[in-house]
């Protein structure tokens, strides 16, 4: 009996014993809660913490003191250095370039041929007035000699009528005396008077024909000397066209380009090469025509050749934009550097006006005149960095007036710090 007793209870200890389904599902739902209440007790105390500021390497920024004083405004603008005096070489005539006898950097002598133009059609055409001319010559000669052999004729006619009115005169004489012892009638006596009237009168007509015969060939004498000299001018212009064709320069100089080749044809609105005068040297800036406002005549310049910086002011302002930028001619006041030249490139920094008591800043990164804008101020200790809105005024090339948000010996970056738009302060390492 005992025995069974032992067997039964040891196969109810094989059965296994289960929970109940009320039971299993509270224990998850715990489980779960408490997952979820520590999730939330992170995150609360995760939001009560303050977001570290990001680090940045403070030797990779620019970094400037605010400042108070004198501010000279400034404009920048490169360029060259260009001649004072030079001028163009012009084609004299049409023609084709033969030859070019020296290149760019030559001196230049009003002797020194340049260049060797051809033209057949300006040889023809001196050789046309030479022969205008020796024709005309021919017949201003012809004509004195037939004018010269008239006035012989005229002047033998005058002598003979002269000699016959001598006979004539004895004549009357001699039959006036006759008349007187009554020897002659009174007919032959009016006929031999009569014949002395005529020929006085004949006389006197050949003197004026002589004379005005005198007139006369002086005014035809007078007309063909102007054509002979119009063919000898004409003859001097063609010449002088034909010399034209070695063409040189009308003073002395340094040949600074060539702008033709051998075989080109050109006209006479065509030019041939530009020359300059040495040693007398200006500059030319371009400024960018947003900075023009300010720039007037007689402004101070610093002209930086890179070899030094010379002195100069403002001569001319070109009224005209090309390519977004506009010509400012700049007189240089003070001696070249050793090496300066025509075409050197140059820097120019044009002064356009000193004020004191003004508080200023290096030119930020994307700064605008007369706008706003947003910088990082640097802490006394100058481990952090906070972002402070600024106010701005005048604009120099290298510096910014500020107005507001700032004040003299504060410490900011001037760097591009677009990479931290996101955040008011930073950290300096």
């Amino acid at each position: 009996m005992p025995q069974m007793d032992l067997t039964d209870r040891a196969a109810q200890m094989d059965v296994p014993r289960r929970k109940a389904p009320w039971k299993k599902w509270a224990s998850r739902v715990g489980v779960v809660a408490v997952i979820a209440a520590l999730i939330g007790g992170v995150t609360y105390g995760l939001t009560q913490l303050e977001t570290a500021a990001p680090t940045v390497d403070s030797g990779l920024l620019w970094i400037d003191d605010v400042q108070h004083g004198e501010f000279v405004r400034t404009v920048r603008g490169s360029g060259v250095l260009v001649p004072k005096v030079e001028w163009w070489i012009p084609a004299p005539t049409d023609g084709r370039v033969e030859r070019i006898y020296l290149d760019p950097g030559d001196e230049v002598t009003p002797e020194t041929p340049i260049f060797e133009l051809g033209n057949p059609a300006v040889e023809q055409a001196v050789w046309t007035a030479r022969q205008e001319l020796a024709a005309a010559n021919a017949e201003l000669s012809n004509r004195e000699a037939q004018l010269d052999t008239d006035r012989l004729d005229r002047e033998d006619a005058l002598v003979i009528l002269k000699a016959e009115h001598e006979v004539a005169k004895r004549t009357l004489e001699r039959d006036t005396q006759l008349h007187s012892e009554g020897l002659l009638s009174q007919y032959l006596l009016d006929e031999s008077a009569a014949k002395v009237s005529e020929l006085e009168t004949r006389v006197e007509l050949a003197s004026r024909r002589l004379d005005k015969s005198a007139e006369a060939r002086a005014a035809q004498l007078d007309a063909l000397e102007a054509k002979v000299e119009q063919a000898k001018g004409v003859l001097e212009m063609r010449e002088k066209q034909l010399a034209d064709m070695r063409v040189t320069s009308d003073d002395g100089g340094i040949l600074q380009q060539v702008l033709v080749e051998v075989g080109q044809q050109v006209t006479p609105s065509t030019s041939l090469a530009k020359v300059a005068q040495p040693g007398e040297l200006d500059a030319e800036l371009l400024v960018a025509e947003s900075q023009m406002r300010d720039v007037a005549v007689g402004q101070l310049v610093e002209v930086d050749t890179r070899n030094g910086i010379v002195n100069g002011r403002v001569a001319r302002v070109d009224p005209t934009v090309l390519n977004g930028t506009v010509t400012v001619e700049v007189e240089l006041l003070s001696e070249l550097p050793r090496g300066a030249r025509s075409d050197l490139s140059v820097e120019g920094a044009i002064e356009l006006e000193r004020a004191d008591g003004v508080t200023y800043v290096g030119r930020p990164v994307g700064a605008r005149e007369h706008g706003t804008g947003q910088l990082f101020k640097i802490d006394s200790d100058g481990v952090y960095a906070e972002r402070v809105a600024v106010r701005y005024g005048r604009s120099s090339i290298n510096s910014m007036e500020v107005l507001e948000g700032l004040s003299p010996g504060d410490r900011v970056i001037l760097s591009d710090m677009t990479k931290w738009d996101h955040v008011d302060r930073i950290r300096l390492r």
